[in-house]
């Protein structure tokens, strides 16, 4: 039986349950995969991948917002949102075309739109309108050959 390799690395069980589990990191082999796996899923599907812009957030974030929702349904008018998501970290897979001072003016813009945004959202004034504060990651983070590949890896995150 012929053993499955990824860049000489010898995919197991354990492989697949490091990519499964929430908490766990990935290793190279695991993006390499996922930005191959997104390359075929271009080639067969390009209308998924016409969108340019695309969001990425913390798995904290996505749990929190799903622990408080229910609650949220039950009393809109008395529910009480938590702070600490005043935030914006920005993952930057294409460092050798965009820099850190080109990122930096486009992610300040929706550092300070999107305090005001939420607070006309939920229509209360007394919301803190600070911008965000801005975290620009870019080593030890996959980096891409071609620019198009970044939004595809975004995509496979949200996914």
């Amino acid at each position: 039986m012929r053993k499955l390799r990824i860049n000489q690395e010898t995919v197991t069980a354990k492989w697949f349950s490091d990519i499964e589990t929430p908490g766990k990191k990935l290793s190279k082999t695991h993006i390499e995969a996922g930005f191959e796996l997104l390359k075929m899923r271009q080639i067969n599907n390009p209308d998924l991948f016409l969108n340019k812009t695309a969001l990425v957030v913390e798995v904290k974030f996505l749990e929190e917002i799903d622990e408080l929702y229910d609650e949220f349904l039950d009393d809109k008018k008395g529910f009480q949102f938590g702070t600490g998501f005043d935030n914006i970290t920005t993952f930057n897979c294409a460092a050798m075309k965009s820099t850190y001072a080109s990122l930096v003016p486009y992610v300040k813009a929706y550092a300070m739109a999107l305090p005001f945004m939420i607070r006309n959202f939920f229509k209360d004034v007394s919301m803190d309108t600070s911008k965000f504060s801005i975290k620009i990651v870019s080593k030890g983070f996959p980096q891409v050959l071609k620019i198009e590949d970044s939004g595809v890896y975004a995509l496979k995150l949200i996914e």
